[in-house]
Parts: C-alpha cells; structure tokens; sequence
C-alpha cells in the first residue's frame, strides 16, 4: 500500500477541508495506490478561524509553545493546566482525589517507618514485644516478632500501591489538560455541513489522474 499526501487548491472564498481516498493500481507493479487530499483552507470555530493547533502557539515563559504543550507544562502543578483550560469545575476533583490518595499513602508511609524501626529494635532484643514505648504505637501492640515483621510487609504494600495511584492520578490530570487544550476551539456545533461527491486526482509520476472521493466538511 503506497499513501501520497499532497494540498488541495479549494476556493479561497470559502474555506474547508476535505479528503480524498481512491485504490486503484500503480503502473507495472500492480500496487494499491491510496490518495489523501485536503485543503489549506480552515474551517471557522466558536471563536473565529479553526485552524491546526500544532499551527498555533502562545507565550510560555519567554518560549512559543501551542496550547496543548502549553497546558500539558503548566499542568505540571495540579490543576493548573484545568485553570488555563477554564475548566473549573475539575479543579476540585484533581485536589480531591489527588489529597485523599495522599493521605492514605503517608499514613501507610508513617506506619511502615514505625514497624520497620520495631523489627529493628526487636531482632537486637525480642523482651521489647509489647512495649508500645519502645516499639511505637501500633507496633507496640503486636504480640509476636512474626505479627511485627507481617505489619512490615503490609504497610510496605500499600504504601507502594498508593504510590502508584497518586501517580496515576497526577498523569491523568496532565493528560486531560493536554486533550481540553486540543479540543478546546473543536466545533462541534450543528453550523456544520458533510458533502462528498466523485473528483479526479492527480497522481505524481502518472499520466493519468485517477478517480477518487471528496469528503467535504465546511461550515453552512
């Protein structure tokens, strides 16, 4: 399969954009020739020309950036990418979850250190079992060497395990930032219109244009 992309010359008074696909068989060697076409004109948004957004950057820092780098950076700091994106009301659910994540995993963090400290303290003399002075709390309470070192292993579990969470959660609110910054001027209004209809492409080192089919999406 051979794809050929090249710009299609549309009517500058009205911008669109439109594809074209046609397989059909390259000279002698017979292979599937698949054909893109499109215009370099844009189709108009909710707030003026929609243009690609790789196309279109702004201020970050002293740097040029476009609007999805530009939210994916500042969403760096939680939040604040769904700020820039006047996405309010995300704010508190990235805070949220984000902050009980948090918690779950330095409780785990704190009890893990005091268990950890108690096996210590109990492999140099095991009398310690039981004594919540020495031993910590939590640790203090445990009634055998055994109970002390599975709490080790527990703690150390979800701790690991909420690490892990907390860091999905901080990716997916970067993500979600880049994706609204993408999206943001996509028109998905109903002041657009679908037309397709046969056309002629023009085939770089062939003699002959070929038949292919226009999709054409513009605003009415």
């Amino acid at each position: 399969m051979v794809i050929a992309l090249f710009p299609h010359q549309g009517n500058a008074q009205t911008p669109k954009y439109f594809t074209s696909l046609n397989t059909t068989n390259s000279g002698a060697s017979h292979m599937p020739y698949a054909t893109i076409s499109y215009s370099s004109g844009t189709i108009l948004g909710r707030e003026g020309a929609f243009g690609d957004s790789l196309k279109r950057s702004e201020k970050l820092f002293g740097f040029r950036v476009t609007r999805p780098a530009k939210a994916g950076y500042l969403a760096l700091l939680p939040g604040l990418g769904q700020l820039y994106n006047h996405r309010w009301w995300k704010i508190p659910i990235v805070y949220s979850t984000i902050g009980t994540f948090s918690y779950i995993l330095f409780y785990n963090q704190r009890a893990y250190t005091e268990y950890v400290h108690a096996s210590n303290k109990l492999a140099l003399d095991r009398n310690l079992i039981g004594n919540i002075n020495e031993l910590g709390e939590r640790a203090g309470r445990e009634r055998s060497p055994t109970g002390v070192d599975n709490g080790v292993y527990y703690y150390r579990h979800y701790r690991d395990e909420f690490i892990l969470y907390v860091s999905i959660v901080y990716g997916l609110q970067i993500l979600d930032a880049v994706v609204d910054a993408e999206l943001y001027d996509f028109d998905v209004s109903d002041n657009l219109s679908l037309n397709w209809h046969p056309t002629m492409l023009a085939i770089p080192g062939q003699a002959w244009p070929i038949v292919g089919l226009s999709i054409i999406l513009q605003p009415k």
